[in-house]
């Protein structure tokens, strides 16, 4: 395996389109890993609840967006995901990449496991949203530009909202029914260092106490 420094993964990305293309090539030297490049050309998978969507496969790794809205150009705000239906029942993994701008470092820690892993000998579900927030991506701040919210502190979001309601809306509505565990990973700020870390919430009337 041949691995591209990380400064050098950083400085393919400057839009969602060349994060799409990066990923191409922080695969393996030998033949590229697809992660999410071909997921807008899908028939049927950009409005379909996810739960509905692996249902309907088995063995597979599926690409795909969920459409959120446009800009006023006309353009798609949307969230792409890949997701892999293994070919016994069991329960879905979520695993969440970035939901502020800045937070390169989840995206290709999703991509990386979900690359790794054979939907063939695969019980239950993954699936990997690997930005949450296209729009923060692009512009690499912590809120979304367009309104200045901050998508981590909007859910569960509002369809009818501003740009960030309308993301995690989006996002909720397909976790929700789907997931039974969610992974949301974040980046220190680039100006800061911190050790690897995790926190949990134990819902009060949730069967998990720990």
């Amino acid at each position: 395996r041949s691995e591209i420094d990380i400064g050098e993964r950083l400085a393919l990305i400057t839009t969602t389109k060349q994060v799409r293309r990066a990923m191409l090539h922080v695969a393996s030297a030998g033949e590229p890993q697809r992660y999410f490049e071909n997921g807008g050309d899908q028939p049927g998978m950009k409005h379909k609840p996810m739960r509905e969507i692996l249902a309907a496969a088995r063995g597979e790794r599926l690409e795909g967006v969920f459409q959120s809205g446009t800009m006023a150009s006309g353009s798609q705000i949307a969230i792409p995901w890949v997701a892999l239906r293994g070919t016994k029942d069991g329960p879905c993994l979520w695993i969440n990449g970035q939901v502020h701008g800045p937070e390169i470092n989840g995206i290709f820690a999703a991509l990386d496991f979900v690359n790794a892993l054979d939907p063939g000998k695969l019980s239950g579900s993954i699936v990997v949203t690997a930005t949450a927030n296209p729009l923060a991506l692009d512009a690499r701040t912590k809120s979304t530009p367009q309104d200045e919210g901050d998508l981590d502190q909007s859910f569960p979001g509002n369809a009818n909202g501003l740009a960030t309601d309308r993301l995690a809306h989006t996002l909720f509505e397909q976790v929700r029914g789907c997931a039974n565990v969610v992974i949301n990973m974040h980046t220190m700020g680039h100006m800061f260092d911190s050790a690897p870390y995790a926190v949990y919430k134990v819902h009060p009337n949730g069967k998990v106490t720990e």
